[in-house]
């Protein structure tokens, strides 16, 4: 199956890969480069991407509870309290630090993190002149092509900004897929 450029992350113990949330309503959907998934975004974890020797940030506060790093990405556990929520968190911090925390089901499993990145193959081969009008007329930069035929990666300003303009490329009708790139937790057996 043709996917995003996966990230893995080491296991996590069941105690800290809680269920998106009980009831919780599908938040999101992506294209996986087949077809449309949905997404459930974790109501208790934020995800902070910043290089592994960088301080974490203080505006998570007291009660975030590191329960993964891997690299330069930390997922946070935020204390259940009101108005400690994962959306005041979003809100308050620098959008391009940090992201929502997704699953592929309401009920949990393997974690899911937009990187900031689109993977894009088109129907035929482009020049590096075209390629670069068309990233700047859709607000990418153009990291370089992939080893898949007429496939390029592109950096957006955020990990939800790639998810989001990925979906209106795919929508457009105008590319073969664009799929954002995840970092996706992996388990070992």
């Amino acid at each position: 199956m043709i996917m995003t450029l996966l990230l893995g992350l080491a296991a996590a113990a069941q105690a800290d890969a809680p269920a998106a949330g009980s009831g919780a309503a599908e938040s999101l959907r992506y294209f996986d480069g087949r077809q449309w998934r949905p997404l459930w975004q974790s109501e208790h974890e934020i995800a902070e991407i910043a290089p592994a020797n960088q301080a974490p940030a203080a505006s998570l506060g007291a009660g975030a509870r590191l329960v993964q790093q891997r690299g330069g990405l930390r997922i946070w556990r935020l204390q259940d309290t009101p108005g400690a929520g994962v959306g005041r968190s979003l809100a308050g911090g620098d959008p391009a630090r940090f992201s929502p925390v997704f699953y592929l089901s309401p009920h949990g499993g393997a974690r899911l993190v937009p990187r900031g990145n689109i993977v894009v193959r088109f129907f035929s081969a482009r020049e590096p002149v075209e390629l670069d009008a068309w990233a700047e007329a859709q607000g990418l930069r153009l990291i370089g092509k992939t080893s898949l035929p007429a496939t390029y990666l592109f950096a957006a300003d955020t990990g939800m900004a790639a998810v989001h303009k990925a979906n209106d490329i795919q929508h457009s009708g105008k590319v073969h897929f664009a799929v954002p790139q995840w970092w996706r937790e992996a388990y070992t057996r």
